[in-house]
Order: C-alpha cells, then structure tokens, then sequence
C-alpha cells in the first residue's frame, strides 16, 4: 500500500526511550531529594500542564534553566542505561520503509540521544536530531527545526507524550499525536487531543492513514 509522506517530529524521553525511572533517578539526585516524587505525587503529575508541574513541586521558575543543564549531564551519563520502549525499533524501521521522514526534537540533549540511537540500531532513520529544547519554549524550537529543514507545517506531524507537546504544537501550528506510554496521563492528554494512541501500531495505523491528523479539528 501507497503511504502519504509525512514528516515526523519525535520526542524523545517517553515517547521513543522508557526513561522515566532514570529521571526520577536524577531528579532526585540534582535536587537531594528535596521534591515529593513519590508514587501518589506522581500520579497526580501526570495529570498536570508543565507550569502546573513546576508549581506543584515549588520549583522557583529562576532555578528552571539551572536544573535542567544539571539534569542533562547526569541523563547523558546514564543514557547507556536507558532502553527503547519494546517493539520501538520496528516501529521506527517500519514508518521509514514506509515513506516517512523523521526528525527528532528533545529537551534532553542531542549528543545522548545519538548514542541511544547509535546503540539501538536506529540513527540511520532519523534526518536529524534536535536537542536542548527549553522545558517551557518547544513551540519555539519546532518552528526553528521546520525553518532550518525547509519543511512544510501542513506535511508535519510531532508526535509525544506530555501535555505540553500538545501545547506546543498547538502554538506551533502543526499536528500532532500523543502517545499515552509515557509521562502524561492517557485521559489528561485525551483532554486536550483527539489523535491519542496507546499501542504503537495506533501510532503507525493513524501516520499511514489518508486521515487528516490534526489536533485543531
């Protein structure tokens, strides 16, 4: 079967890596353990927007930027740890023979996510990867990856886990699918986004399908 192609735009962490646990790993190391992570905290976490996030924990917005660059070094020296979501390989290899091309956009940081790639048998899918992407800023950093690439909004698809990517696509004028394997809560993300999938071949079902994929709808 003939597959429209599209433009792809992953996020990483949660969406493509199962690394929750080593963020909660490093959030608590960065902070001395100084914010409730703890399993009924968590829930209610993933239910929330990021600023809603941010607040809930009493991170001080001027402490953001620090914790962060922070957070990036100790996950890069932890990514060998960090595994691929099960079957995200195929996956991968699958929207690629099929057509698509596919970018990946991150806050987590360019260099980690090439070895992940490199490990996993994947980077040679990927166009290109796009790190240190601000925590409160991605809209912003897809519009310069769709400026840099010469690419067109209506052809792009970002596909994540959070709250927050549905937002920012949203401001950034370009579709987008949600994952709901990952961070935010399956119904949170429901909330704000038709196109929710919970098994990857949703994901490649909906990608491959002549349905216009968009959140605006």
């Amino acid at each position: 079967m003939k597959h429209q192609k599209k433009v792809l735009i992953f996020d990483f962490d949660g969406t493509i890596a199962d690394s929750f646990k080593i963020f909660l790993q490093t959030l608590n190391l960065i902070t001395d353990n100084k914010y409730d992570v703890s399993k009924s905290n968590i829930t209610a976490l993933k239910k929330m927007t990021m600023p809603q996030i941010i607040k809930k924990l009493n991170i001080k917005r001027w402490k953001l930027p620090f914790l962060v660059l922070k957070g990036r070094k100790q996950l890069s020296k932890k990514i060998e740890f960090v595994k691929p979501f099960s079957g995200m390989e195929q996956t991968i290899s699958t929207l690629h023979k099929n057509g698509h091309i596919m970018y990946i956009l991150s806050s987590n940081d360019a260099t980690a996510i090439n070895k992940f790639l490199q490990k996993h048998q994947m980077a040679k899918y990927f166009s290109n990867v796009y790190g240190n992407a601000g925590l409160l800023s991605k809209a912003k950093a897809i519009n310069k990856l769709i400026k840099k690439e010469h690419l067109t909004k209506s052809n792009c698809i970002y596909i994540g886990d959070e709250m927050r990517d549905v937002e920012a696509s949203n401001k950034a004028d370009i579709a987008v699918i949600s994952v709901d394997w990952g961070f935010s809560d399956g119904d949170a993300l429901r909330s704000i986004n038709k196109n929710v999938v919970s098994s990857q071949k949703e994901l490649i079902n909906l990608i491959n399908s002549k349905k216009s994929v968009n959140s605006q709808d």
